[in-house]
């Protein structure tokens, strides 16, 4: 969509204003703040957020935010081969008489299939989660 320079302005002063207001002033708020005042907005057609974001940054009005978590960090992180690496959850249980029961997983991690369970007796400790991975090899 193209946008003549009086719609930038117009853009431009909403979010001034809402900048000088205390007021949050991103695209989704401009949006918003246009759609209030539709009848007076320039062209009588308001841009969609992602378009009011466009034409901002186009004109140097974009706070950069080094703050903000990157998308790629998002993305778990996992064995890209099945039976690469394993991880080892715990869990505990009460059952209907009250007795504790300490459950481990072995999850591959690639496939997150469940390779091997245990479960103890008593409440989660080193001792049973290292043992519980060697159970697998007997």
């Amino acid at each position: 969509m193209t946008s003549s320079p009086e719609v930038i302005n117009e853009l431009v002063k909403i979010r001034q204003k809402l900048t000088k207001d205390g007021w949050d002033y991103g695209p989704k708020t401009i949006h918003y703040e246009a759609t209030i005042n539709q009848d007076t907005f320039p062209g009588g057609k308001i841009p969609s957020s992602a378009t009011i974001g466009r034409l901002l940054a186009g004109v140097g009005h974009v706070d950069r935010n080094p703050r903000k978590r990157p998308k790629s960090s998002y993305v778990p992180f996992a064995r890209s081969t099945a039976m690469a690496l394993w991880q080892l959850d715990a869990f505990e249980y009460r059952t209907a008489k009250n007795q504790l029961i300490t459950v481990y997983q072995l999850i591959d991690d690639a496939s997150r299939f469940d390779v091997g369970s245990r479960a103890f007796q008593r409440h989660e400790n080193s001792q049973d989660a290292q043992e519980s991975p060697r159970a697998r090899h007997r």
